[in-house]
């Protein structure tokens, strides 16, 4: 059980960070269309 902590923890932070950076740079880069105004 203890393995699996070791293993499953550091994987999951791993997978949010991912997560964080794809979304905060698909934001930024986002270009506004008119569609987005209504």
């Amino acid at each position: 059980m203890k393995r699996l902590k070791y293993i499953l923890i550091p994987l999951v932070i791993i997978i949010s960070l991912a997560l964080g950076v794809f979304y905060y740079i698909n934001d930024t880069i986002h270009v506004p269309t008119p569609k987005d105004f209504f």
